[in-house]
């Protein structure tokens, strides 16, 4: 049985709050099998990872048939503690809530302004920048591919220039594995996951990120047993 990207994030949701069983309502055990709610939409995973990541049981209950702009703009709101502060983005688009979320993170006020019209790839460019606390240094990434980006950005974080020169040509899923393994600091501990779908990557992340060996071994082995299609 292919394990769904909702499924996914509900284990994230589990072994991030380090409340095991904290999503148990989200399973149904039949036969020893793993079987998820299909019926669960992801809008209410995200809405309840809302709820345990403000630590306020309850806050949440507000956002059923929200549109998920609506509940990025609730995180928004919760995240900076600044309540009614995300009033004004009703009907904005993805990209201005993104872009508010930039000026806001970095603490900024009107730091984002500018970014009217411009693209995604522009505002992950500038959060680059932002985040790395180094002005122009992501002015090179015009027209850059959104995994170039990528690759600058693990370059950045581990503070380690130049060690992401490789990474021309990979595929996401390479570029991926390559952050997991510097993000671990393990030098080749993603050597394995050559082939690999984008699912059993990220299941790999949440085993690493949370330093738990084997502790989402049953995500991967539930996929493997009921063959997950390898790339």
């Amino acid at each position: 049985m292919a394990l769904t990207e909702q499924a996914i994030i509900a284990q994230w949701l589990e072994h991030w709050s380090r409340k095991p069983g904290v999503f148990v309502f989200l399973l149904l055990y039949i036969d020893d099998n793993l079987v998820w709610l299909n019926s669960l939409l992801k809008q209410a995973i995200i809405a309840q990872w809302l709820e345990h990541w403000s630590r306020k049981p309850g806050v949440m209950i507000r956002y059923g048939g929200f549109t998920q702009q609506a509940i990025i703009a609730q995180w928004l709101e919760h995240w900076s503690r600044k309540p009614g502060v995300m009033i004004r983005y009703g009907g904005f688009t993805q990209q201005a809530i993104i872009a508010q979320w930039l000026e806001h993170w970095s603490r900024k006020p009107g730091v984002m302004i500018r970014y009217g019209g411009f693209t995604q790839q522009a505002i992950i460019a500038q959060w680059l920048e932002h985040w790395s606390r180094k002005p122009g240094v992501m002015i090179r990434y015009g027209g850059f591919t959104q995994q170039a980006i990528i690759a600058q950005w693990l370059e950045h974080w581990s503070r380690k220039p130049g060690v992401m020169i490789r990474y021309g040509g990979f595929t996401q899923q390479a570029i991926i594995a390559q952050w997991l393994e510097h993000w671990s600091r393990k030098p080749g501990v993603m050597i394995r996951y050559g082939g690999f779908t984008q699912q059993a990557i990220i299941a790999q992340w949440l085993e690493h990120w949370s330093r738990k060996p084997g502790v989402v071994s049953s995500t991967l082995t539930d996929g493997l047993c009921f063959g997950w299609n390898m790339v």
